[in-house]
Parts: structure tokens; C-alpha cells; sequence
């Protein structure tokens, strides 16, 4: 199974570690132990928390609900034969290419033949299988999808600090052979992992049974660092005051810098949930994006500048400017720590403290009274740096504050612009992803989420809910959809799914976020003609609408609307006023599912993504578009249970004609609700994203562009299409 020559002493497992120009991993167990093993064992420990895991027990089995979401993925059928491990690891990590993948379905093949030359029968080697592909999915895709995208100096490793299974020890022979070091702490001195290569090294002891690297690092860090924080900081700062006590029994406020990414495709996600968190708990919070805004003339205006013979007394005088409220006791221990912190930054220079002086100050005057206004007995407040914090004055600020009963987070996406920053109580994290700034996310709509594809166990355990069977009907009366980023491929798998049980499905502040699909497919990816509209099929067997080469706004069926202008004022809809109208044809519906609409409408206009320019106003275009809905889109959004089933539009446009602008509205209309959208286009021509000012669909070309494409008749009733004399195969039609 595991061949690994026997390494002598600490310095060879040095050097291997380090050989970048071995492909596979290196997997052994440690079972001896002295003070240069343990030194080896906390480098290996760091190397592990910037990339990798550490496991202190045994792998869980996976959750019935992911074992079933595998079913419904990839099938129930196992046959043992590398081709067929192939097939089905293609459907199940789509983030790898074929050649990672050939090496994965490989290693697995190796792996469970071996366990079937053990004796195992067909329906153990079919659980296992079932096993290792969820562990692959939701516990190791990340370090899998490292084995092949990062550079071999940059391994991902794993710790394991407990005895392992047999089937876990064959999944782990997999995962070295994708290129991952991993390391066992056997304690005891019990050899019961066997099968793995034991480190012989010399001057050495076994190691004791009660031993933990983890508890080792985090007394190292409290040695280190006075930071009290043991776990993440986004974790920590949501929790109350009285779960947050340090090892002197002290309550502490957070102040902690991350820097870099833990995983792009949620992170702009997983900030929006910080903030929301927060504001549920009734804290006070301040952003601040890239640096904090300059003293106004005013505020500066406001403060009488001290006089002073020396930088000492200056500081002295300054601190008396600052005054808070009549908590004297507070005001007081603000000055003092404003002295501190301004003395044992000065550079004994009068004019740049009294400007550093100043600075703070009115930032002091300017913040403070916005975070301290309520009483931080069971939540502090929090204040977020969002950036790089390049500014001094800034950075001292942040300590400042840091002092006082209030949490201070520096989050610094872009890894590449290092924040220099020394504090003792500052608590650091590090992620070797990067990404630009852009803006802190402040609501939903400001971003896509990806797909749960590109995601590792740690993020999907955050975004899946699993409880989906819990929901009554009709629970949440309001949605927050947002498009996932998905491969053409992933569509046909999520399509049929239940919002429930898509990834990054999440209920929050009793509102849903729906995952939706809003995707325009361009050409065609097959030689047989009828074998693509077998495949169009597959999206329209949903309760939906159908709309082929026409448009979906009826204008005959429409009624204009008396007075709409007083419909709208300063760019918002008038709801009262639009409900009271004898025009107003949607009285029939659900109260809740009224509001949901109008506040839908209300939202298309606010947004001004219609590009409108030869109207004269857009915003009465959409009004009255979206005041005359067909009843067929009508009866979707009533039955519309956000939890359950997407309501579907699919668009079959293989002609010239471009679309209206009605339809372009309807369109981003029904994206707002919560629909599955399709837009397919065998032609690859512009259509309705002429009339959006910021495109709103993912586009997906599967093959080549066809013109002419006459389109099967469309049997309403079956959901079929009609296949008469139509071409079968392209070829011929281009001369091949």
C-alpha cells in the first residue's frame, strides 16, 4: 500500500517536506517525541492553519442530507472500474480539470480495489465509495482543488492528532497522492495505525497520551501575544460579552486585523452576514471604506487650540478638549488613554502632535458618540476598517479605540498591500487569497454567490441550510434572490432543485435568499438536431412560461393605466395610491404576494439598470409594463413558495428580432422575484441585454453559432417539442 523508506532523524523529514520537486505527498505517522520533534511540529502546525486542515478526531460519516443531494447528483449505480469513478467525479467536483481528474479517479480506483482484495463486498465497497466522495465534496475539496492549482512549495498539509479507521487511512493515501502531506500524531506508543510509515527517529520517547499540539500553540500564542482570541475573529465578534472571557477571567473587546481571503466565492457573502448579525443584535456599527474621512473645518473649528510650553503639557491640554456626555468616569478614562497613546507615539516634534493631536480628536468627537451610546453589558459595538489603513494616524486611532469597550476589525481583502501594524492585543489572521477591495458589501443585491462546486466543507457548512424539511408553507413572505455563478453544466443539475436544497440557500432577518438562475446560453452543442431539443426539454418540463420567437409582453392585452404619473413620486412608487386605483387589476392576490410585487417594482425602478434612452420615461415604461402582467406569470408568483419549487421563464429566441423593452423589463422583473431564468439563443445575437445598463445575465456559449434554426412545434400540455422532418444532423448542413 504506502511505501515510504524510513527516515532516521528530524532533519531528513526537513528536507522531504521541502523537496518541491516531488508531485506526490509525503504521509507518515510521528509517534516519538523530544524537543526538536516538537519544534518540527509547530512549524508543521503553522504551515497547516495558513493551508491546510487539522483534524483532532476521527472523520465524521457524512449527513444523511448530503449523502442525498449526492444521490440526486450523481446516481445511485457503482461499479468499480476507474472509468467509471472518472464519469462520475467530472459531475461531482467540477472545479478540477480532466487531468486532476484522471489522477483522483485513479488514486480512489487503487484505493478501493485494495479494499476489495481485503475481502469487502460489493455493498461495502459501494458505502465506502459513497463515503469518499462526500468527504471529497464537503470536507477536502478545497485541499484537493490546492493539490493541482498551487505552486508545489505551497502543499497543502494536514494534521491528524488522533488514530485513524482503515478507510480513513486509504482516503488519506489518496489525498498524498494528489500531491497533500500528512502527518499522524500517534500517542502512547500503541502502533495502531499500521499500515502508515512511522517516523524512527532517534533521542526520542513516546509521545505522552494526554499530549496536544493544539493546546501547545495556543499556550505559545498567550506567551507571545496578549491577544486573548483562540478562534476566528468574525466568529468571536458576534458572541456576547459574557462568552468572551480570557484566561485572567476578564471580559475583552475584539481587535483583530484579517488579511487576505479564506475563499473568494463566499467572502463578499460571509461580510454581508457579519454585518446583518450585528445590526439583529441591536449593536451600533461603523464602516469605514479605504480611510477615514479628514476633520471637516467645523469640527476642527469646534476645538480651541491649547496653549503649551512643552509636547507633554501640550498632550495634557489637548486630552481636556475630549468630553463625553456626563459619564465622567468614561470621559475621564478616554483622556487618559488618548494621553497614553498620543505620548508614546510623539516625536517630542509641537506642531506634529498638536496636528496628530487635533486629528484624533475630532475623530474622538466624531465616532465615539456614535458607538457609545448604549450600554455594552451584553454586546460591545463595533467599528470596521475596511482597506489597507495605509495612514499613521489611522493606525493609532484604531489602537485608540481598541482601548475602549468597543470591537475594532481591520478586514484587508488584498493580501498584497500588507497593513503594518504593531499592537500587543492585536489579534492577526492571514489568508493567502486575494482579492481587490471594491466596496464592503451593505446589502444582498450588491453581489453574486458562487456555486457550491467552488467551495470547501468549512464555507458550505456556513451557506447550506440543512434543515430543509422544517419549513411550513408559505413561512417567509419576503425573498432576497440572488444569481449563483454556476458552469453551464451545473444548471441542468440545479434546475429541478427545490430553493431549500440549493447551495447557499439561507433564511436571514425573516427573509429568504434564494439562489436563482439567470443564464443565456448561446449556439449549439450538438451534431444531432433532435438531440438538442431533448436537451431544451429538460428545461421546460417545470410549471413555467415558454416564450419562442415572440415576444412576451401582449400589448393587446394590456390596459392603460388613468393617471399613472401620480403613481411615483421622486423616483418611488406611491403604494397607497396604486392599490386605491379602479385600474389597479391585482386586488385578486395574496395581500403579502401584493406587496411583494409592488415592492418588486418599486426595487426595478430604484435600481436604473433600464436603459431607456429613446423614451422619454423609463420609469412609467415600467409601471406601466409590470401593472399589466400576464395571469399565467400572475398565478406563478402566487403559488410562489420560496422555500420550495423556482418558478421557471424560458426564452427561445433563434431569429433577428431583438426583443422590446417591455419584455426586457418583465425579464429583470421576474429575476427580482425570484424566477429561473433561461435565455437560449442558437444564434449567439444581442437580444434583451440592449435595454439593460448593466448586463444581468451569465452567459454560456456551448458551440457553435447557427442561423435559420427552425424551432420544433411545442406541445403546451406534454412539455415536449413536436419532432417532425426537422434536420438531425449539422454536418450536413455545413457541407462536413
Amino acid at each position: 500500500m504506502i511505501t515510504e523508506e524510513k527516515i532516521k532523524d528530524i532533519e531528513d523529514l526537513y528536507k522531504k517536506i521541502n523537496n518541491i520537486e516531488k508531485k506526490e505527498g509525503y504521509f507518515y505517522k510521528i509517534s516519538s517525541y523530544n524537543s526538536r520533534i516538537e519544534e518540527f511540529l509547530i512549524e508543521y502546525f503553522k504551515d497547516v492553519q495558513k493551508n491546510g486542515i487539522y483534524i483532532k478526531d476521527n472523520l465524521e460519516n457524512p449527513i444523511q442530507d448530503n449523502i442525498n443531494y449526492f444521490l440526486e447528483v450523481i446516481g445511485n449505480d457503482f461499479t468499480l472500474n476507474e472509468a467509471f469513478l472518472e464519469e462520475k467525479l467530472k459531475k461531482w467536483l467540477l472545479q478540477l480539470d480532466n487531468l486532476a481528474i484522471k489522477i483522483l479517479s485513479k488514486s480512489m480506483y487503487q484505493a478501493l480495489l485494495e479494499i476489495k482484495n481485503k475481502g469487502k463486498n460489493e455493498s461495502i465497497l459501494k458505502n465506502v465509495y459513497i463515503r469518499y466522495m462526500c468527504w471529497s465534496y464537503y470536507k477536502f475539496q478545497y485541499i484537493i482543488i490546492s493539490c493541482f492549482k498551487m505552486k508545489e512549495v505551497n502543499k497543502p498539509k494536514i494534521l491528524v492528532d488522533s488514530n485513524l479507521s482503515q478507510y480513513e487511512v486509504f482516503y488519506f493515501e489518496i489525498l498524498s497522492k494528489l500531491g497533500c502531506d500528512i502527518l499522524v500524531i500517534e500517542k502512547g506508543n500503541n502502533n495502531v495505525n499500521t499500515n502508515i510509515p512511522q517516523l524512527e527517529l532517534l533521542n526520542s520517547k513516546p509521545i505522552p497520551i494526554d499530549y496536544s499540539i493544539e493546546n501547545k500553540m495556543k499556550k505559545i500564542v498567550n506567551q507571545k501575544e496578549k491577544s486573548w482570541i483562540t478562534e476566528k475573529a468574525l466568529n468571536i465578534i458576534v458572541k456576547e460579552t459574557s462568552n468572551r472571557i480570557n484566561p485572567s477571567g476578564e471580559k475583552k473587546n475584539v481587535f483583530a486585523l484579517i488579511e487576505g481571503v479564506e475563499n473568494k466565492e463566499t467572502y463578499f457573502f460571509e461580510l454581508y452576514k457579519l454585518k446583518s448579525h450585528i445590526e439583529t443584535q441591536n449593536r451600533n456599527i461603523i464602516i469605514i471604506e479605504d480611510k477615514i474621512p479628514n476633520p471637516e473645518y467645523e469640527e476642527v473649528n469646534r476645538i480651541v487650540k491649547p496653549e503649551a510650553e512643552s509636547v507633554k503639557e501640550l498632550v495634557l491640554n489637548l486630552a481636556k478638549k475630549f468630553f463625553y456626555s456626563s459619564d465622567l468616569a468614561l470621559t475621564k478614562y478616554i483622556q487618559n488613554e488618548y494621553i497614553n497613546i498620543l505620548l508614546e507615539n510623539s516625536e517630542d516634534d509641537y506642531g506634529k502632535v498638536l496636528n496628530r493631536g487635533m486629528i484624533l480628536l475630532c475623530w474622538l468627537n466624531r465616532y465615539v458618540p456614535q458607538l457609545l451610546t448604549q450600554n455594552t453589558t451584553q454586546f460591545y459595538p463595533v467599528f470596521i476598517f475596511y482597506g489597507s489603513c495605509k495612514n499613521v494616524n489611522e493606525k493609532i486611532f484604531l489602537r485608540l479605540l481598541a482601548k475602549l469597550n468597543i470591537d475594532v476589525l481591520i478586514i484587508n481583502p488584498d493580501g498584497n498591500k500588507k497593513v503594518i501594524l504593531e499592537d500587543d492585543y492585536l489579534y492577526r489572521e492571514f489568508y493567502q487569497e486575494s482579492l481587490e477591495t471594491f466596496k464592503f458589501p451593505k446589502t444582498i443585491n450588491e453581489f453574486d454567490i458562487s456555486t457550491v462546486a467552488s467551495k470547501a466543507q468549512k464555507e458550505l457548512e456556513k451557506v447550506l441550510y440543512e434543515d430543509t424539511g422544517l419549513y411550513k408553507l408559505n413561512q417567509y413572505k419576503k425573498a432576497v434572490p440572488v444569481s449563483i455563478a454556476t458552469t453551464y453544466e451545473e444548471i441542468s443539475i440545479l434546475w429541478s432543485q427545490e430553493a431549500k436544497y440549493r447551495p447557499n440557500f439561507e433564511t436571514i432577518d425573516n427573509k429568504v435568499i434564494v439562489p436563482t438562475i439567470c443564464a443565456k446560453v448561446l449556439g449549439v452543442d450538438e451534431e444531432n438536431i433532435n438531440k438538442y431539443w431533448r436537451k431544451i426539454e429538460n428545461f421546460i418540463k417545470n410549471d413555467g412560461v415558454i416564450v419562442i420567437n415572440k415576444n412576451i409582453y401582449d400589448e393587446s392585452n394590456s390596459k392603460k393605466i388613468k393617471n399613472i404619473t401620480n403613481f411615483i413620486e421622486n423616483g418611488k412608487l406611491i403604494i397607497d395610491k396604486i392599490k386605491n386605483s379602479t385600474d389597479y387589476k391585482y386586488i385578486f392576490l395574496n395581500e403579502d404576494k401584493q406587496n411583494y410585487i409592488l415592492e418588486k417594482i418599486n426595487y426595478l425602478i430604484m435600481q436604473n439598470n433600464i436603459n431607456g434612452k429613446n423614451y422619454i420615461n423609463t420609469d412609467l415604461i415600467i409601471l406601466q409594463t409590470l401593472l399589466n402582467l400576464d395571469i399565467k406569470i400572475l398565478r406563478l408568483i402566487q403559488n410562489y413558495d420560496f422555500t420550495r419549487q423556482i418558478p421557471k421563464l424560458v426564452i427561445i429566441n433563434s431569429n433577428e428580432n431583438i426583443g422590446t423593452i417591455e419584455d426586457a423589463i418583465i425579464v429583470a422583473f421576474l429575476k427580482e422575484i425570484g424566477f429561473d431564468i433561461l435565455l437560449i439563443l442558437p444564434t449567439g445575437y444581442r437580444t434583451l441585454d440592449y435595454y439593460y445598463n448593466k448586463n444581468i445575465f451569465n452567459e454560456h456559449q456551448i458551440g457553435n453559432f447557427v442561423y435559420d434554426l427552425k424551432v420544433p412545434e411545442f406541445n403546451e400540455k406534454t412539455k415536449k417539442f413536436q419532432f417532425s422532418k426537422v434536420l438531425e444532423n449539422f454536418k450536413s448542413m455545413f457541407n462536413i
